[in-house]
């Protein structure tokens, strides 16, 4: 799951996908230590997050305080429980594309259709 928080994307994957940890530039074990929003830069990874977390860091980003993090990655034991947890606490609406406006800035958004190879 993919979703954007003021132009921060956060993924949302199972435990069991795998990835390259050498994408990351900051890697917490959410059972081990105590995440702190504030202190995140660049691309960091979430191991063993939770709904709660996830939550956490979307109120933390909505306050738009965090000015050095490019994306956050969390991995879930429980991947179908948490996104279907993390949708209960907004509004979903199917949409083919759009604009959005906040403040000055605008956010273009469209969907393309995956198409098969041309041919020629």
């Amino acid at each position: 799951m993919k979703v954007f928080i003021n132009d921060v994307p956060l993924y949302i994957i199972p435990m069991d996908k795998v990835i390259d940890r050498e994408h990351y530039d900051l890697i917490i074990d959410a059972e081990k230590e105590k995440i702190r929003y504030d202190n995140l830069i660049d691309d960091v990874l979430i191991r063993k997050g939770s709904l709660a977390d996830i939550l956490e860091f979307y109120k933390f980003l909505s306050s738009d305080k965090n000015k050095k993090l490019d994306s956050l990655t969390c991995k879930v034991f429980d991947y179908e429980k948490v996104t279907k947890g993390f949708k209960k606490e907004f509004k979903i609406v199917e949409a083919a594309g759009g604009i959005v406006t906040k403040r000055d800035k605008y956010s273009f958004y469209i969907q393309v259709k995956k198409m098969g190879p041309s041919k020629r």
